[in-house]
């Protein structure tokens, strides 16, 4: 009997299941064809000639590409490869300066391919260059209280002379040629001369009294000389280095008397004669040598002891306690002639210094000033017992020596950059902090325990791509002055807490305290997410703080902010995970790794109390490609053996439970090779995958999916595949409209060119200007015929009303298959193969089609090619000299049963063909009746 069937649509795609199972809009072949559900299944669109990339390139098959996508007019594609890194314009090809990007260390991979090795991200004007392969370290180098020099010090005298005028240092006026006198008397008497301290020159000038040792302490204070009393000298402590002179120029204005005696023979008397002079004599005044005492170099990290006076009472002792010495002093008693002067607190200082001074022989130690407070150490760096007794149960002296209890017990002064533990008390939410005093505030500052390498070492952690302008660098081609800067990244150090209260992250290799490895570690993903930059890598992922992307450690070891970093590790299910890639999404942050996906999500907002890093899902997944999120599911690709298959996970609406289908279960040895990168749009429904062979191999082909859903219903499935004449497809782009490739381009090693080429995937200009597009792939609009064409290249002539245009490109061919012919009970039905099948004819249902072949082939029999060249006689739009564009249905002969033809439609002209539905007819025969 004579029957047909319909074929819906044409726009099911490739499937590779048997013929007999297969929808019947599925296809058993579709090159360069486009499944829209609007339009049908139609010619691809071509690429159209961007820039040819200029200046020197790396090996573009084997370096890592990416793609800088600034705004609409700037974009730039980035390569990486064997220590170097290169920038040039997505738009023009111009190729840009890259301050920095020669020779770079950690753009070395060894025998890993770039591919794997170096991921890029791009946030505003900064781009992250990661290398997966370098572990991180923390820098060693520059270790907390660690001294920078070896220097020693050394302790020098000022001892004060007084005025000794016992011999007589005068000549007598009134008895010449001796220096006799009776008596003398001091007029006036002053200090003055010059102390020489390294390269620091000290005046002084002062009247000679008790207070003159006093001002030459000050002096010396506020010229940054640690200084202090002993009884009436100064001692002071300097570089062993320095030199240390002193020139004296002290003088007194001196009244001398002499008296003269002679016999009065009238008198008959002893008469004295009393005769007076002024002379100005130089004194002995100060005096300068070095101590018996030298010490080691003071660091921050120099064991210290802090001691100072906190109450003043009468009849008190105080006792300090260095290494077993006793040093003390006593106040008087109240009602004793010495308490009518007072008690002062600050010579109470300079006394207990002077005794722990005289007694640094005994105990190894040697004491200073620091504004009200007694610093102690000592003199080799090494620890000492120190301990304070008063006869006020312990609240008239105090003290601190590397750690108190709580912020009250801290001394009112410091050395600069000495730290003090601050332990907390038993019932403390915090288990403690440091401090450390800053000269500048004077005072006690929150900061890192000792000894702590506090640094990333910047050489091993991710570096910054970052563009600038500069007018020196205008020129014809630049005419912004654009160039590029690769520097290392700006990372915060830990400025407070220890290795339990601010630990480092995760992504740091464990090291001893030489600085070695012991332990590596590596950032293998990176992502930005919740106001955070996120470091990941085997079972780790790292957050930063809120708001600043540089930086790992907390700012406060005294509460958990909720803007602190986050530090967590996967669930443990027992393989070794290695986390490759993370997808931020409205539920939280998806993390991949070859096994299975994890989820870093919280419960309001996200902090360090709220995170939670949970398992979600057991997919395997592909390392070398990274999922891609569109709309709100991730689509990700699989490695099997010599083929990928591609799945997208959603959030199940019932459940909440995450779920993943593969979209490729119907063609599942169809995509060969791996995925270099996965491109999707959500506003074409379409995702792109640029491919890489067997070997990391550049290919000329990509993987075209197209998809449409209604609701939670996938009502379109289809792939196709898009090959570029030779051409292969180095990397690309997806803009909202525009898909943008890197291409390589040759006719022989010697003619290789790298291009930017763009497919327009909404609105075609070409066609917008003529009325219909040319399909030339690479096109290029020229004023005259070129004569230049390269092997491959075919040059065409397009009239408009307004003349004519050439165009230039390397055609191409569309190719759709149908799946074998069945009679169905019904479209879902399986084809019933009881009957003879013998069909007679093909109806296609076309739109603005211009030009296309039917090829039947039959076993046994030659190949029969009909042409549909557009043009109908009798049909409005069949006007010479212009190009024919037709809508409607033609039917083409197919004679032969259906087990044995292939029907195909290509269509290998510059103009397009557009398929919308089609059906068969023909004879079907059952021998028997069915029931």
């Amino acid at each position: 009997m004579l029957v047909s069937q319909p074929i819906p649509d044409m726009i099911g795609g490739v499937s590779q299941q048997a013929p007999l199972m297969r929808f019947p809009n599925q296809a058993e072949e579709q090159i360069n064809c486009k499944n829209s559900p609007v339009t049908g299944v139609s010619k691809r669109p071509n690429t159209k000639h961007v820039a040819d990339i200029v200046g020197s390139f790396l090996d573009y098959a084997r370096m890592k590409t990416h793609i800088i996508d600034r705004d609409e007019t700037e974009r730039y594609l980035i390569g990486i490869l064997d220590g170097e890194i290169r920038a040039w314009d997505l738009m023009t090809g111009v190729q840009y300066d890259v301050e920095g990007g020669q020779n770079v260390n950690y753009l070395r991979a060894g025998s890993v391919p770039a591919r794997q090795a170096y991921k890029a991200m791009t946030l505003g004007d900064d781009t992250f260059i990661l290398n997966t392969t370098m572990p991180v370290t923390m820098d060693y180098t520059k270790r907390e209280g660690i001294p920078e020099t070896e220097a020693k010090t050394k302790h020098m005298r000022i001892a004060f002379s007084g005025i000794d005028l016992n011999k007589p240092v005068a000549e007598n006026p009134y008895n010449q040629g001796t220096n006799s006198y009776s008596s003398f008397t001091v007029l006036s008497a002053t200090y003055s001369g010059v102390i020489y301290i390294g390269g620091k020159t000290l005046p002084y000038n002062m009247p000679v009294n008790d207070n003159s040792p006093r001002i030459i302490l000050e002096m010396l204070k506020k010229n940054s000389i640690n200084a202090w009393l002993n009884g009436t000298s100064v001692y002071f402590e300097v570089d062993v280095r320095d030199d240390v002179s002193l020139t004296d120029n002290s003088q007194a204005t001196v009244e001398y008397t002499y008296y003269r005696s002679h016999w009065d023979s009238g008198d008959r008397k002893w008469v004295r004669h009393e005769y007076t002079w002024t002379e100005i004599e130089t004194l002995t005044g100060l005096t300068q040598m070095m101590a018996s005492i030298q010490t080691a170099p003071l660091t921050p990290a120099s064991p210290q002891g802090f001691v100072w006076i906190r109450q003043a009472d009468y009849s008190v002792n105080y006792d300090i306690t260095v290494n077993g010495t006793k040093c003390s002093i006593t106040t008087p008693e109240a009602t004793s002639d010495q308490a009518r002067a007072g008690l002062n607190s600050s010579k109470m200082t300079d006394d207990l210094i002077a005794q722990i001074n005289e007694a640094t022989s005994t105990h190894g130690c040697v004491a200073a000033r620091i504004g009200n407070t007694i610093h102690i150490r000592a003199a080799d760096n090494q620890e000492f017992d120190l301990e304070v007794s008063d006869g006020l149960y312990g609240e008239a002296l105090k003290m601190a020596k590397g750690t108190v209890e709580d912020q009250t017990d801290l001394p009112p002064d410091g050395v600069e950059g000495h730290v003090i533990h601050v332990a907390g008390k038993a019932d403390a939410e915090n288990d403690g902090y440091y401090v450390k005093w800053v000269d500048e505030t004077s005072m006690w500052t929150e900061s890192t325990a000792y000894g702590l390498a506090n640094e990333f070492n910047h050489a091993s952690m991710p570096h910054m791509l970052r563009r600038y302008q500069d007018s020196s660098k205008v020129s014809t081609n630049n005419p912004y002055g654009i160039y590029f800067k690769l520097e290392q990244g700006v990372w915060s150090k830990r400025t407070v807490g220890d290795g339990l209260s601010a630990p480092i992250p995760s992504f740091v290799s464990t090291q001893d305290e030489s600085g070695a490895m012991t332990q590596e570690r590596y950032i293998s993903a990176m992502a930005f997410f919740r106001g955070r930059l996120w470091f990941l890598g085997g079972d780790y992922a790292c957050g930063s703080v809120v708001g600043d992307k540089f930086n790992f450690f907390r700012s406060t070891a005294l509460t958990v902010l909720d803007d602190d970093p986050i530090d967590g590790y996967t669930d443990l299910t027992g393989q070794a995970e290695t986390i490759h890639a993370a997808v931020p999404s409205s539920d939280g942050l998806v993390v991949f790794t070859e096994r299975g996906q994890y989820l870093i999500s919280s419960q309001g907002m996200m902090s360090p109390t709220t995170f939670e890093f949970t398992r979600i899902a057991s997919y395997a997944t592909d390392n070398r490609c990274d999922p891609v999120l569109i709309g709100d599911r991730i689509s990700f690709a699989t490695k099997t053996s010599e083929y990928t298959s591609v799945s997208e996970m959603y959030v199940a609406d019932t459940t909440g439970v995450r779920k993943a289908n593969e979209v490729t279960s119907h063609c599942p040895t169809y995509i060969e090779g791996s995925v270099h990168r996965l491109l999707a749009n959500a506003t074409s429904n379409t995702e792109f995958l640029i491919m890489r062979g067997q070997g990391e191999t550049l290919t000329g082909r990509m993987f075209i999916y197209d998809f449409l859903m209604n609701g939670n219903e996938r009502v379109q499935s289809a792939w196709s595949q898009w090959t570029f004449n030779g051409a292969v497809v180095v990397d690309g782009v997806l803009t909202s409209s525009e898909l943008y490739l890197v291409m390589v381009r040759a006719t022989s090693d010697k003619d290789k060119r790298m291009t930017v080429e763009r497919i327009d995937l909404v609105q075609d200009p070409v066609k917008v200007k003529h009325g219909h597009p040319v399909f030339l792939d690479s096109l290029q609009e020229c004023e005259e015929e070129p004569q230049d064409l390269r092997e491959g290249e075919v040059a065409k002539r397009v009239k408009f009303s307004g003349g004519h245009v050439w165009y230039r490109g390397y055609p191409y061919v569309m190719r759709h298959t149908f799946s074998q012919f069945f009679l169905r009970r019904d479209e879902r039905s399986a084809g019933d193969t009881g009957g003879r099948l013998q069909l007679r004819r093909l109806h296609l249902n076309f739109h603005e089609t211009t030009s296309f072949y039917v090829e039947v082939e039959t076993e046994g029999r030659e190949l029969r090619v009909v042409h549909f060249q557009g043009r109908v006689l009798g049909h409005l739009t069949n006007i010479i000299g212009q190009v024919p564009i037709t809508s409607g249905e033609r039917s083409f002969p197919l004679l032969g049963e259906s087990k044995s033809i292939a029907v195909s439609i290509f269509n290998d002209s510059i103009y397009d063909s557009c398929f919308q539905s089609a059906f068969w007819e023909g004879f079907y025969h059952n021998r028997a009746r069915r029931f």
